[in-house]
């Protein structure tokens, strides 16, 4: 009984790690750093992502955080946009968001974009994401570091 146990547990474990690298392999991420930003060494990350979601959805992905782990005045994005392109990369889709920057040691967010939009006749669809947006790192006594950046995938 216990080797049943086990064995399915090896193999839910097993299936757990396939979904989750399967589901990363397939997004476009970019990343950007700036080490030794403030408060004794500690490093500012933005990210966004472009992935599938779904057979009718990409969705965009962004993270804002610091290592170590470290209290700021503004983190976060005052500015990104989800963008949905056809095989030529002309925008079909786009979902703007006016974000903020409140405090904190980390912020992020998930959006769907669809494939495909009906507002058209016939419908206007294609199948990458693009991932866009002004990050806002701000901390008393520290530079403002303001990156720009995208990706597009998946």
């Amino acid at each position: 009984m216990q080797t049943k146990k086990f064995l399915l547990s090896i193999g839910v474990l097993a299936v757990f790690v396939v979904l989750t690298i399967s589901s990363s392999a397939f997004a476009s991420t970019n990343t950007v750093n700036y080490y030794g930003w403030c408060c004794s060494g500690t490093t500012a990350q933005a990210r966004l992502r472009a992935l599938p979601l779904s057979s009718y959805q990409g969705s965009c992905d962004i993270l804002s955080s610091t290592s170590p782990s470290t209290y700021v005045n503004v983190i976060g994005w005052t500015w990104w946009q989800c963008d949905t392109l056809n095989s030529s990369g002309t925008i079909i889709n786009s979902y703007n968001f006016g974000g903020y920057a409140p405090s904190g040691s980390s912020n992020g967010d998930v959006e769907p974009a669809n494939y495909c939009n009906y507002n058209y006749s016939p419908p206007r669809c294609g199948y990458t994401v693009k991932a866009s947006g002004t990050h806002d790192f701000n901390h008393n006594g520290a530079v403002n570091w303001r990156p720009y950046h995208s990706t597009t995938g998946p």
